[in-house]
C-alpha cells in the first residue's frame, strides 16, 4: 500500500511539474503582437498627437498675444491723436488769450482806466502725463461700453470674448477724429459786425452764439470779442460792461444787447415799415419787384421764428403793401382778392406775398421775361426811298444841350437875340452865318435853308422869301442881293446832287392805358 501510494504520489507531482514546464515555455514563447516594433508605433502615436496639441495651443496663445498686443498699439496711437487734437486746442487758447490781453489793454488806454489783475480763466491747463490703456472713454455717439482689460486671479490679462466692440470702437473713434480734423481744416468763419440794425440782431446773435458764446473760452474773452464785433450804438451801450468782472460783465452785456436790440416789438415795427414804406415800384422794374418779394419772404420767416406772425395779416398791413405794386399787378391783386372772397375769407399775408413772387418770377424769367418788355419787337425803320448818299443821319439819340451858346458873343442866348449881331451891317451878319454853316431861316446848325422845317418867311418890307429877317438886304440893289441869297442858300443846300434829310432818333411809344411798347425812329426837329 505503502509503495503504491508513493508511486501514485510521485506521479502527480511529474504531471504538475510538467505542466508548470508547459506553462513557462508558453510565457517564454514570442508572438506578433509582442514585437518591439508594434510597441514602438503605438507610443509615437501618442507622442504625435500630444505634440500637435501642444504645439497648437502655442500658436493660438502667440496669436492671442499679437493680437492684444495690436489692439494696445491701436489705442495708445488713438490717445496720442486725442492728445494732439487737445495740444492743438490748447495753443488756440493761448492765441486767444494773447489777442485778449492785447484788446484789454488797448481799451484801457482808450477808456483812460485800469483792471484789477486778470482773473483765473476757467480753463484748466493741460499737463502731460503717464498715457493710461487701461480704459478709453468713447464719444457721445459711442454706444458701446467702455473697454476695460480685465485680469485674472493670478494678474495675467484675459483676452476679451467679443473682439466686434474694439473694432466698433476704432472705427467710431477713427470716425470722430477725421470730423475734428476736418472741422479744422475749415475756412475762417469771420462774423459780420453788428451796427445796431434790428432787422439783423438775430442773424448777427445766432452767429456769435454758435462760434463764441458756445466755445471754452473764459468770459473776459467773450467780452472782449462782443465788443469788438460790435459797431456804433451797441458798442457805446455795451462799454461800462469792461468794468466789471468777467462773469457779471459779460451776463450783463448780453443781456442789454438783447433787450435793447432784439426785442421782438422792435424788430416787428422796423420789419412793417420796411416792407410798406418803400418806394413805388414802375412798370418796368423788374428787380424792384424781386427784392419786394424777397423781403416780404424773410419777413414772414422772421415773424414765425419769433412767434409775431399774426401780426401780418391785419388789412391796414396788406393795403400799404398792394399800393406798392404796379399799376397792372394792382388790378390782378384785385381779382385774386375777389377770388378770395368767395372762399368766405379773407386776404393774408401769404397770399399776397405768392401773388408777388409768381410775379416777379413771370417778369424775371432768363427766356420769356422781355416778352412784355418791347425789345423783341425792335425794328429799323425802311430807308428804301432814301438815297444811300444822305450826308446827315442820326442814329442816336443825343442829350438835350441846356447850355445855349451864341456864335457872335459866346453869350447863353440864341443868335437872333445877340445885341452885337443886330449892330452888325447886313452883309457882315449873312458872312457870319456862312462861316459858321448856319441856316439862313432858323441861324441854327445842322442843315441849310433848304432842309429847314420852319414855316416862317422874311416880314421885311413884304418880303415873303424864306430867310431871317436879319439876313434881309437894305441897299437899293436889294433885289439882286436878295436874289443872290436864295441861289446860295439853294445851292448849299443841294450837297452836290445829293439828297438832304433831317437827323433822327430812336424813340420808343406806347398808346394810353397800354402796356406794350414799340420801337421807331422819329425827325430830330432843330427849329
Amino acid at each position: 500500500m505503502n509503495a503504491a501510494g508513493q508511486l501514485q504520489a510521485d506521479g502527480g507531482q511529474s504531471e504538475v511539474k510538467q505542466e508548470d514546464e508547459k506553462q513557462e515555455k508558453k510565457q517564454l514563447e514570442v508572438n506578433p503582437e509582442d514585437s518591439v516594433s508594434q510597441c514602438v508605433s503605438h507610443t509615437s502615436s501618442a507622442s504625435s498627437a500630444m505634440l500637435k496639441a501642444m504645439a497648437r495651443k502655442a500658436a493660438l496663445a502667440a496669436e492671442a498675444a499679437a493680437i492684444e498686443e495690436r489692439q494696445q498699439l491701436e489705442l495708445e496711437e488713438f490717445q496720442l491723436t486725442q492728445r494732439k487734437l487737445r495740444l492743438s486746442m490748447q495753443t488756440k487758447l493761448r492765441v486767444a488769450e494773447a489777442e485778449e490781453q492785447i484788446y484789454l489793454e488797448f481799451e484801457n488806454k482808450k477808456l483812460g482806466i485800469s483792471f484789477p489783475e486778470k482773473e483765473q480763466d476757467e480753463t484748466l491747463p493741460y499737463t502731460p502725463g503717464k498715457v493710461v490703456t487701461e480704459t478709453v472713454v468713447p464719444t457721445k455717439s459711442t454706444k458701446c461700453k467702455p473697454i476695460t482689460a480685465d485680469r485674472s486671479d493670478h494678474g495675467q490679462p484675459l483676452t476679451m470674448s467679443d473682439d466686434s466692440d474694439v473694432v466698433t470702437l476704432l472705427k467710431e473713434g477713427k470716425q470722430e477724429q477725421r470730423r475734428l480734423w476736418e472741422v479744422m481744416q475749415l475756412p475762417k468763419a469771420e462774423l459780420t459786425p453788428y451796427d445796431g440794425n434790428p432787422l439783423e440782431f438775430w442773424e448777427f446773435w445766432r452767429s456769435f452764439e454758435d462760434n463764441i458764446d458756445s466755445s471754452s473760452c473764459g468770459d473776459r474773452t467773450k467780452l472782449t470779442r462782443l465788443l469788438y464785433y460790435c459797431r456804433g450804438e451797441p458798442k457805446r451801450r455795451l462799454s461800462p460792461c469792461l468794468l466789471m468782472n468777467a462773469s457779471q460783465g459779460y451776463s450783463t452785456a448780453k443781456r442789454l444787447l438783447i433787450e435793447r436790440f432784439g426785442d421782438p416789438v422792435v424788430i416787428t415795427d422796423s420789419w412793417m415799415k420796411k416792407i410798406t414804406s418803400g418806394k413805388q415800384i414802375g412798370p418796368r422794374d423788374k428787380k424792384g419787384l424781386r427784392e419786394l418779394a424777397d423781403d416780404m419772404s424773410v419777413c414772414l420767416m422772421s415773424f414765425q421764428a419769433i412767434g409775431f406772425e399774426q401780426e401780418l395779416s391785419p388789412q391796414k398791413v396788406l393795403l400799404p403793401l398792394a399800393e406798392r405794386l404796379p399799376f397792372h399787378l394792382k388790378g390782378k391783386w384785385l381779382s385774386r382778392v375777389g377770388a378770395i372772397r368767395r372762399q368766405e375769407r379773407i386776404p393774408r399775408f401769404e397770399d399776397l406775398m405768392y401773388f408777388v413772387q409768381e410775379a416777379a418770377q413771370e417778369v424775371n424769367d432768363p427766356v420769356y421775361g422781355e416778352l412784355m418788355s418791347g425789345q423783341s419787337e425792335q425794328r429799323t425803320p425802311s430807308r428804301s426811298g432814301k438815297s444811300k448818299g444822305s450826308f446827315s443821319t442820326s442814329s442816336t439819340a443825343k442829350p438835350v444841350e441846356l447850355h445855349v451858346e451864341c456864335f457872335q458873343c459866346k453869350g447863353n442866348h440864341r443868335l437872333w437875340d445877340c445885341k452885337q449881331f443886330k449892330d452888325l451891317p447886313p452883309k457882315d451878319r449873312m458872312r457870319l452865318a456862312r462861316n459858321k454853316g448856319l441856316c439862313f431861316n432858323c441861324l441854327r446848325r445842322g442843315h441849310m435853308v433848304g432842309a429847314c422845317s420852319s414855316k416862317r418867311t422874311c416880314s421885311v418890307g413884304g418880303c415873303t422869301r424864306k430867310h431871317n429877317k436879319l439876313l434881309h438886304m437894305t441897299e437899293p440893289d436889294g433885289g439882286t442881293q436878295n436874289r443872290n441869297v436864295e441861289q446860295e442858300a439853294s445851292c448849299s443846300s443841294t450837297g452836290a446832287g445829293r439828297k438832304s434829310v433831317l437827323p433822327i432818333v430812336p424813340v420808343r411809344v406806347k398808346a394810353e392805358g397800354c402796356q406794350v411798347m414799340l420801337w421807331t425812329y422819329a425827325l430830330l426837329d432843330q427849329g
